[in-house]
């Protein structure tokens, strides 16, 4: 069998009377069949992994007999699924959500044990409302950012979830994926028309192949292209982003004092204070416009090591005597799926975000309204 290098996934129901129909590999190929079963919701996955070769052959006639699948989604009942690994690497995927009865009775033929399964191990788009997926090859710059080039060879960034999944059931941290690795990407499919692109919806994230730098060498142009050795004087900078409906809206936040040292080119140190105003005397404050609490995400020009974030009612800039406004309420800030987020900031307060980096510390302000 000529080895393809994805993952084949198809939302499927039975086709009454649509007869035997072959599936797209022999018997001879099938390394193991997983079965996935859940009434309602995916938290109540179960599934049965089916490897003696009697049974794989039997596994594998009942889901040749199903029928043609046909591209559908059911909201809620039970749905019936299955993950074909075959020798050559490759997976083959089908979900059923309708016409179970036989399916129904080969769940309970099954010999092996039923286990509780994970809702990221379940086949591709059981429980999500998205877009076919988008195969793409990792790529990292030389600072270790994460950047991605789909199959027309166009360079793009993704806000990847916290954990990738891979074919055998386990999974990946973002910070675990190496260039050359192959993944497909789910989400809204919305691409933000920038360069390198930005695909800000991804719900699900699958390593279908895992590769090497050989793999990702003839994509490193693109990242030379774009990539410059950081200045290690320069200031960090910080944007924020936070999405209210189907509006995305960045900001570039005011910064503000900061300490900084660094070793130049000829190995020479240098340290840099600015120690100025209070954030509620500054005079050019990021302004946030905000329906109601809402997560805002940090975007630094460079990776922190931490963040504290205070505030502030938005009425203690009007004090003539700052010191009355206290040291500020400590907000929550936490790290979420590689990012740094701000969950339900609220309307009507100075927010003071402090970065820290091995260099030392950088203040950015704004205020929401």
């Amino acid at each position: 069998m000529k080895k393809t290098g994805f993952i084949l996934a198809l939302a499927a129901v039975l086709c009454a009377g649509c007869g035997i129909q072959k599936l797209p590999f022999q018997i001879e190929d099938v390394k193991s069949i997983e079965v996935y079963r859940f009434e309602g919701v995916p938290a109540a996955a179960e599934k049965k992994v089916v490897t003696e070769e009697n049974e794989v052959e039997e596994v594998y006639r009942k889901l040749q007999a199903a029928g043609k699948p046909q591209q559908a989604r059911t909201a809620g009942g039970t749905v019936i699924s299955f993950r074909v690994k075959l020798k050559d690497g490759d997976l083959y995927e089908r979900i059923y959500t309708a016409g179970l009865e036989p399916l129904e009775d080969m769940w309970e033929e099954i010999s092996a044990a039923a286990v509780a399964a994970e809702e990221i191990e379940l086949p591709s788009d059981t429980n999500h409302s998205q877009e076919p997926a988008m195969k793409a090859m990792v790529l990292r710059d030389p600072s270790g950012d994460l950047y991605f080039v789909d199959e027309k060879g166009g360079l793009f960034t993704a806000s990847l979830p916290e954990t990738i999944a891979v074919p055998d059931g386990e999974s990946l941290s973002p910070e675990e994926l190496k260039a050359g690795d192959t993944v497909e990407l789910y989400g809204d499919g919305i691409m933000l028309e920038s360069y390198p692109g930005q695909y800000q919806g991804v719900t699900r994230a699958v390593r279908i192949r895992e590769g090497t730098e050989a793999d990702a060498e003839p994509y490193r142009h693109l990242l030379e292209e774009i990539y410059t050795e950081p200045d290690p004087s320069e200031i960090p900078s910080m944007n924020l982003e936070y999405t209210e409906g189907e509006l995305v809206t960045s900001a570039v936040l005011t910064s503000g004092n900061y300490e900084w040292t660094y070793v130049d080119e000829n190995g020479e140190g240098h340290g840099v204070v600015a120690c100025g105003a209070h954030i509620l005397e500054w005079k050019d404050l990021t302004e946030i416009r905000l329906e109601g609490p809402a997560d805002l995400k940090l975007l630094p020009s460079r990776e922190m090591e931490s963040a504290e974030v205070l505030r502030w009612p938005a009425s203690a800039r009007d004090l003539k005597d700052i010191a009355q406004a206290g040291p500020g309420a400590a907000a929550e800030v936490v790290r979420q799926e590689g990012e740094w987020v701000i969950p339900g900031a609220e309307p009507g307060y100075v927010y003071l975000v402090t970065g820290n980096w091995p260099e030392g510390y950088v203040e950015f302000g704004f205020l929401t309204e």
